[in-house]
């Protein structure tokens, strides 16, 4: 199912999506005990609109397996999906304080932030997620394009740059060219 879902994403061909969700079922129905199946279908059901079925089922892989990073960060997208952003928020945060140290976590409460203008808040997220991993290509980009809606130029540059030197990404070459074209500087 997982496998299935991920070659949809690459491809946004339906027939994967039918697939994931039908082999997640199965999945379901040979084993309801498992947390990894409810996260697997709850992910399925996230992207193709259906938020509430995927609440229902991240909340039953928490229940299974109550540190399941993946199950809370997709709890978390579910709920911002309903429009329950301080459940969204809680549950993003739920899932920091059971491993603080997993990147992943602070980098989706982050976009969170980023995505709801708490540009200051993401920023301190991001910080966090560069700390934790410094050859974070995705975290100094984020970074960037917190700096960049801060209007803190130099600083959207320099964390711009430093994604760049870890990983080419378009993220990082995205803001970069933004900032460059609105200070004039069209050659780079």
């Amino acid at each position: 199912g997982e496998a299935y879902w991920k070659r949809y994403e690459a491809t946004r061909d339906t027939a994967w999506a039918r697939r994931a969700e039908a082999t997640s079922l199965a999945a379901l129905e040979a084993d309801p005990g498992l947390a990894e199946v409810h996260v697997a279908l709850g992910t399925v059901y996230h992207g193709t609109g259906r938020a509430e079925s995927a609440g229902r089922e991240f909340r039953r892989a928490i229940e299974l397996d109550p540190k399941s990073d993946a199950a809370h960060l997709g709890l978390a997208r579910a709920e911002e999906a309903l429009g329950n952003l301080s459940a969204a928020e809680e549950t993003y945060l739920r899932s920091i304080r059971i491993r603080p140290d997993y990147w992943a976590g602070h980098n989706q409460l982050g976009v969170f932030y980023y995505r709801h203008g708490r540009y200051e808040d993401a920023l301190k997220v991001f910080q966090r997620v560069v700390e934790l991993t410094p050859d974070n290509a995705r975290g100094y980009s984020n970074l960037s394009a917190v700096f960049v809606s801060l209007g803190r130029d130099s600083l959207a540059i320099a964390a711009g740059e430093k994604s760049l030197r870890l990983k080419p990404n378009h993220r990082a070459y995205t803001n970069l060219a933004t900032l460059y074209r609105s200070q004039g500087r069209f050659a780079e």
